[in-house]
Parts: C-alpha cells; sequence; structure tokens
C-alpha cells in the first residue's frame, strides 16, 4: 500500500520543465504585409512592390554577404503582399504597375516625387495593413499638320513637365512621335499641368529655302511663355490636341569637332543649349562633323556629354549666336580630362583599419563601406563623374574637363559626415573644387560623429502625422557640395523623425504640408522660410530634440509664383 500511494498522482508534485540556458529563442524575423489598391478600392494584382532602406549603412548590421537593401515582391489575385526578413531599419515602400503612377506608401500626392511615409522596422517588428491606392495613369492625343494643313508623319512630340533646377524654373519631358498620318498618344501621364510642343523629324522638300517648320508650342507658339498649359486628371483622357506648325526663317549652322589639329570621328554627344526659355536637346556627331538645321535667332551653347572610346576622355564648350545669316566654319575644339583620384579617411586614420573589429559575437570583421563620391560642374550642364572607394579608402575618376566642380559623398557609414576634404592645398570643404590642367590628391576626412535632429509631429488632437517631408538646413549652406548640406525625411508611422549625419553648425528644421523636392535642396528658397523654422545649434556628436512647426503648402505657393 505505501508503494502504491507513493506513484498515486494525487500526491505527485508538479514537475518543472527543464531548460537549457544555452538554448536561445530565436527572435521573430521582421514582417511587413498590406494590399495594393487601385483608385476606387479594387485590389491589383501583380503589382510590384519595394520595400527600400532609406539609408544603406542601416543594412549593414545583417552582414557583408546577405545585406539587402531592396525587397521586392509581387502581389497576389487579392492585391496582398508580403515582406519577410529586412533588416532594422528605416525603410519606404513602393508599389507600381502598368497603367499607373507608382505610388508610395503614406504618400500625401501621387508620383515619384513624394517618398510617402518612412517606416522604422525594429526587431521582430511585425506591420500589417500597409495599404498603397495606385493612381491610374492618363491620355493625351492629339495631330499635328503644318501650315498648309497637311499632317506631320513621324515627327516629335513633347509633353514638357516644370521642375526645378538651382531655384529656376525648366522643364522635363516625355518624348513620343507622331505616326503615318500626324497622329499622336501620349499613355503614361501622371495627373498634373504640362506644356505640349511638336517639330518635324525632316523638312519637307516643298518648304522654299530659308524657311522651315519650327518647334511649336501647343496651341501655336515658338516658346513656352506663350504656350497653354495642359491640365489632366487621374486617369483622365484629352483628345483633341492638336498643333499647327509655325513657318518661319530660319537658319543653319556647320563645324567641325577637332582634337589634336583634326576632325575626331569617334562617335560622341553634344548637349545643345538653345536660346533662354527652350529646352536642352542632344546632338549626335559620327563624323567629326556637326550641322544644326532650322534653327531660329539666339545665343545657343555646345558641350560635350561623352560618346565611346576617346570622346569620354574629353571636354569642350563652345558658345555662338545666330543672327540674321547661317553659320559656317565654328570649331568645337576638345581638350584632354584630368584625371583626379584621392583617398577617404575615418577620423583622421587610414579608412580600412577603422572596420577590423569585429562586428558581432562571431568573430566576423565588420564590413568595408564603400562610399561612393561625386564631383557635379557648377557650370554649364552641371555634368557629373563619379567614382567609388576600394577597401582602403582609395578611388579615382574618369577624366574631367577643367573647371569649377561641387562634391558630394554617399554611402558613409551610419551617423558619418565630410568633416574636411582638401584638393591639394586647397580646402574644398566648404568650396566648389576647381580642376586646372595638372591634378592633385583629392583627401577626404570623414568624421564618425555627426550630429542628429529628431522629433515628433502631432495634428491638433494628438493624432501622429506620418508622411510629412521634415527638412534641416544650415544657416550657412555649403557652396561646396551638391546638397548644400540640406537634409530631409519623412516621419514615419509614429509621425517621428530623425535627421542624422548633420556636420556641426547653426540649422534651421522645419515640415512640410506640400513642397517640390528639388526646391527644399535650394538655399535661396528655404531663407523664405527660417521665420517659420525652428533654430538649433549642434556640436559633434549632438542629438537635439525639436519641435517644428508645419508650413502650409499655401504659404509655399506664394514663395513658388515669385520664382524666375
Amino acid at each position: 500500500m505505501v508503494s502504491a500511494l507513493l506513484f498515486d498522482p494525487f500526491f505527485a508534485q508538479p514537475q518543472t520543465p527543464v531548460t537549457d540556458a544555452s538554448v536561445a529563442v530565436p527572435p521573430k524575423k521582421i514582417h511587413v504585409e498590406g494590399t495594393i489598391l487601385g483608385l476606387t478600392g479594387e485590389p491589383l494584382k501583380k503589382a510590384t512592390v519595394r520595400l527600400m532602406a532609406v539609408d544603406l549603412a542601416a543594412v549593414a548590421a545583417t552582414g557583408p554577404s546577405t545585406a539587402q537593401s531592396v525587397f521586392s515582391v509581387t502581389t497576389d489575385d487579392a492585391g496582398k503582399f508580403v515582406v519577410e526578413g529586412p533588416a532594422p531599419g528605416h525603410y519606404t515602400l513602393a508599389a507600381m504597375k502598368t497603367g499607373y503612377i507608382m505610388g508610395y506608401y503614406g504618400a500625401r500626392s501621387p508620383g515619384t516625387s513624394s517618398s510617402g511615409t518612412t517606416l522604422t522596422l525594429e526587431d521582430g517588428a511585425q506591420m500589417a495593413d500597409l495599404n498603397i491606392k495606385l493612381t491610374p495613369q492618363a491620355i493625351i492625343t492629339g495631330h499635328v499638320t503644318n501650315v498648309d494643313g497637311e499632317p506631320v508623319p513621324h515627327g516629335w512630340m513633347k509633353l514638357f513637365h516644370t521642375i526645378y533646377v538651382r531655384g529656376r524654373k525648366t522643364y522635363t519631358h516625355q518624348l513620343t512621335q507622331t505616326n503615318s498620318l500626324g497622329n499622336y498618344s501620349f499613355g503614361a501621364v501622371p495627373p498634373g499641368r504640362y506644356i505640349l510642343s511638336g517639330q518635324v523629324l525632316e523638312q519637307s522638300p516643298d518648304v522654299e529655302p530659308g524657311m522651315g517648320d519650327l518647334p511649336t508650342y501647343y496651341p501655336n507658339a515658338l516658346d513656352p511663355t506663350g504656350a497653354a498649359q495642359i491640365e489632366v486628371g487621374a486617369g483622365g483622357r484629352l483628345d483633341g490636341v492638336n498643333i499647327r506648325l509655325r513657318r518661319e526663317r530660319t537658319y543653319s549652322v556647320a563645324g567641325k569637332v577637332m582634337y589634336n589639329g583634326a576632325p575626331l570621328k569617334t562617335q560622341l554627344y553634344i548637349n545643345v543649349t538653345p536660346p533662354d526659355e527652350l529646352p536642352e536637346w542632344t546632338l549626335r556627331v559620327a563624323d567629326g562633323t556637326f550641322y544644326m538645321h532650322n534653327q531660329a535667332p539666339g545665343l545657343f551653347k555646345l558641350q560635350l556629354t561623352g560618346g565611346g572610346g576617346i570622346a569620354n576622355t574629353l571636354s569642350g564648350k563652345l558658345d555662338f549666336t545666330i543672327k540674321d545669316e547661317n553659320l559656317e566654319g565654328l570649331t568645337l575644339q576638345l581638350e584632354p580630362g584630368v584625371t583626379v583620384s584621392g583617398v577617404l579617411k575615418l577620423d583622421g586614420n587610414d579608412w580600412q583599419s577603422q572596420f577590423n573589429q569585429p562586428a558581432d559575437a562571431s568573430g566576423a570583421p565588420a564590413p568595408v563601406p564603400h562610399p561612393t563620391m561625386m564631383l557635379v560642374s557648377d557650370e554649364g550642364i552641371g555634368l557629373s563623374n563619379g567614382a567609388r572607394a576600394n577597401d582602403d579608402g582609395s578611388f579615382r575618376f574618369q577624366p574631367l574637363g577643367t573647371g569649377s566642380y561641387m562634391l558630394n559623398v554617399s554611402g558613409l557609414p551610419k551617423g558619418a559626415y565630410v568633416k574636411s576634404a582638401r584638393y591639394g592645398p586647397e580646402d574644398v570643404t566648404r568650396a566648389p573644387l576647381r580642376i586646372g590642367a595638372s591634378p592633385v590628391p583629392l583627401e577626404i576626412d570623414v568624421s564618425s560623429k555627426g550630429a542628429a535632429v529628431t522629433g515628433a509631429l502631432a495634428s491638433e488632437s494628438g493624432e501622429p502625422m506620418p508622411g510629412v517631408m521634415v527638412t534641416a538646413w544650415p544657416k550657412i549652406p555649403n557652396p561646396g557640395s551638391t546638397t548644400h548640406g540640406v537634409k530631409s525625411i519623412s516621419t514615419d508611422q509614429n509621425g517621428a523623425f530623425t535627421i542624422s549625419a548633420l556636420a556641426p553648425g547653426d540649422y534651421y528644421v522645419a515640415a512640410w504640408e506640400e513642397v517640390d523636392s528639388s526646391l527644399r535642396q535650394e538655399p535661396d528658397f528655404l531663407a523664405r522660410f527660417t521665420d517659420q523654422a525652428t533654430a538649433v545649434k549642434l556640436d559633434e556628436s549632438a542629438q537635439a530634440s525639436v519641435s517644428v512647426k508645419v508650413i502650409p503648402k499655401d504659404a509655399v505657393a506664394v514663395e513658388v509664383a515669385k520664382l524666375p
């Protein structure tokens, strides 16, 4: 009986599970899911969805062999998508599908100029119901004729959209051709306001000598300032947008492209900047001789943009004015480019040696970053040239033309900024770099002690404001940098933001209800809003929390209207 009682379940003591402290429970993978919808809420299957890291440094934690900055998936029949396993960090989420405008999660307006809400993904984050509505593209069609009412077959059609470069209005365009009957169609048009132009591919043999059918802006103007704007809504269709080309007195230009005393026969491309208000275009040259037909009077600027073989190592510019006669015998003289090389340092020390410490418990060394240096000409059309750093921090540019350049460095370690840059004896940290005939070394010292500003936006009712763009700009802009020291980021799903890797100095910080992405990079434009921004002083490694105001879009529109 005693032995039976010893085994009676009623008297049995609860057993404590044996655990092995050495067996770690793996953390949950980050999980992101949602649905891609049409404008009226219908699910969109086979849409491409991309989760993209805002800064690549955030992804490096996964190690050099597995680091991934872009995750791309496709929606199922119900418009659903799932992304598994991104590294912790900051991301944007975008979707695209044929027939629709690319859209971002949390974007306040359609189009790629709005990057939407920055998603802050921490270890084990499980995010669902991240829905994106895509806006259908619009269609514009019409017919092009000459002054005699005859159709213009295979002519070039350009649909221009206003953008801002260096604080001035300019144009970018879509391109298509008329068919054999003079009809055209633009089928991938985002909603917005546009200017339309048409031009012949070849002049008709019936046109009398000295006359030509000139590029004409809808409905009948010779330059964009006299054009009528076309407005189209989401998924809209505008038919019958017809143009009758203007026939005017025109002139021709002929010249040679010379190098080492002889015409350069290599294929090359020349950028043509026509008189004020007219869009730039590209001239292809294959035999060392260039021709420009049917040109209106005015000042023209030619600049070599590259081509094949040796053309990529040369530079050259030519300005000329057409008055009331044809021009012949012009010479675009090319000169050898200058090869600039240099080295990166980190906190004043050798680049590679600063990344030899183990990255994790496995003892593997930390991956060596390979930043990209970019030199952008601040003259002419702003040609650029890039170079990627090697493991030891050394880099070498392709040959560049002599002149003045702005420097930008991207892909730096998280929180790092360019502390100093020297081109030979010259300090170019805050000044354009001037390349002469003889190159000198470019030395860039990167500091790991960048400053940061943080904050959060909330509505009057206390609700988080995601997807709002926040900009920090220095009180004294940096004219030697393509970014001028300006940085922007959108608020995350909680309305929070962090702008990091800032150089020490005095800054203004503001948020925007709506602003053009290029204008928020322009110091002169930003200076108009300093009285509405929050001022902050940053030392190295500073982490400043700021309260910022949202500048209304109406206030931005007032200043945009004043731009030249």
